[in-house]
Order: structure tokens, then C-alpha cells, then sequence
């Protein structure tokens, strides 16, 4: 009888330190997952503000030039037909019965649905899954 209490102890220890052990993978896992993808979703962030900056003072210039003359004349010119006194304006125009086709962009191909079964397990963990 000695041996089976022995043998009790030592299953209820085994168990004890497993459940013990996944508590603690559970309770660290979750917190390091929201970190990883906050990290991330900080990152795209950063990227888009980049983005937008360039933006921005590419829009600053743009806005600048339209104040000059030079500026004004390019925009009546290209969008309504200016010209000067002295100088002559062509428009080109298909000739009949010719139709021009628009053909609209292809879109994009859909990303292949199917992934391998440890890149989901690897979002899991990393919490890419986090941000959608």
C-alpha cells in the first residue's frame, strides 16, 4: 500500500505541475499576443503616416505652383481649351463609325485561401490574427 500512495503522490504532483504549466503558458501567451500586434498595427501606422507627410507636402508644392501664372495658364490650358490671342487650337477627334473600347483594369488575383496549418497556429501567437 505504500508503493500505490507513493505512486498517488507522484501522478498528483505530475498533474499538479501540468496544470500549473499550461496556466502559465495561458496567462503569458494572451497578454503577448495583444503586445505583438499592437506593436505591429504601430508600425502600420507609422508607415501610413510617412505616407501622408509625402503626401502632403507633394500637395503643399502642387498648391504652390497653381498660385503662380505659370500655374493658372497649364490648368486653362489642359482643362479648358485657353488660348492666346494669336494662336491656334486643334482638337483631335476619332473619325466615324470608329469606336474607342475602354477595357477596364483586370483586378487583382484573389490570394489563395488555403494556408499551411502552422501559419495559423503562428498568427495565433504572435497575434497577427489580431489585426484582421
Amino acid at each position: 500500500m505504500i508503493r500505490a500512495t507513493t505512486k498517488t503522490r507522484v501522478v498528483s504532483g505530475i498533474t499538479l505541475l501540468l496544470v500549473v504549466a499550461v496556466a502559465l503558458v495561458f496567462s503569458n501567451v494572451f497578454p503577448f499576443r495583444q503586445i505583438l500586434a499592437q506593436q505591429e498595427l504601430v508600425q502600420q501606422k507609422e508607415e501610413t503616416l510617412a505616407v501622408l507627410r509625402e503626401e502632403n507636402a507633394r500637395l503643399t508644392a502642387t498648391a504652390g505652383y497653381l498660385q503662380t501664372d505659370q500655374g493658372v495658364e497649364k490648368i486653362a490650358r489642359q482643362d479648358f481649351g485657353y488660348v492666346q490671342p494669336g494662336e491656334v487650337a486643334y482638337v483631335v477627334v476619332a473619325p466615324p463609325g470608329e469606336q474607342v473600347e475602354f477595357t477596364p483594369p483586370l483586378p487583382d488575383p484573389i490570394e489563395e485561401l488555403d494556408s499551411v496549418w502552422w501559419q495559423g497556429i503562428w498568427d495565433f501567437l504572435t497575434g497577427r490574427d489580431l489585426l484582421g
